[in-house]
């Protein structure tokens, strides 16, 4: 980044798809936190070196009051993310098959994550799930463009790699 500030504002949501008396592609059911980034940096966010987290109403989506901010200055900058029950209910990993009238379908947890990006970047943002100590799973999302964009994905069909569920926070 050879010394310009670069920033990346987000939006996070994690969720379980449940099987009931619906057809599974029909149901969607938060087990998590969504965070709408308001007013504070949540206590669960962190900045690593040469990383400033903020709350900012600039670029934010329309469904939103403000968005996580993320300015950093050079490559290898982190935020992390830390909550000891973001990765202790998933499906997925092993999914048993669901029989819908004439349909098979499995149950299968979910992330989606928004980024507000202000200038194209040709390096990815990478993304990895773990301890701290040990990396679950890693995944990536292309910068290479201005505005929004939504980064979504299943565990157990999306990633090479599914978090730990009794250590990954």
């Amino acid at each position: 980044m050879g010394g310009k500030m670069s920033a990346c504002l987000m939006a996070l949501s994690l969720c379980s798809v449940v099987s009931a008396a619906q057809a599974p592609s029909e149901i969607c059911v938060p087990d998590f936190k969504t965070y709408i980034f308001e007013k504070e940096v949540p206590t669960e966010f962190s900045e690593g070196t040469n990383s400033k987290l903020s709350v900012s109403d600039k670029g934010r989506r329309e469904d939103a009051k403000g968005s996580l901010r993320w300015d950093w200055d050079r490559p290898g900058a982190t935020i992390t993310f830390k909550d000891p029950e973001a990765f202790k209910h998933l499906t997925g990993e092993n999914p048993d098959p669901i029989v819908y009238k004439w349909v098979t379908g499995t149950t299968l947890s979910g992330m989606s994550l928004w980024v507000f990006n202000e200038t194209p970047l040709p390096e990815p943002l990478y993304f990895e799930i773990g301890d701290g100590k040990t990396v679950d799973c890693r995944f990536w999302m292309n910068l290479n463009f201005k505005g929004w964009r939504e980064l979504k994905f299943l565990y157990g069909r999306d990633l090479i790699g599914f978090p730990n569920q009794k250590t990954a926070d």
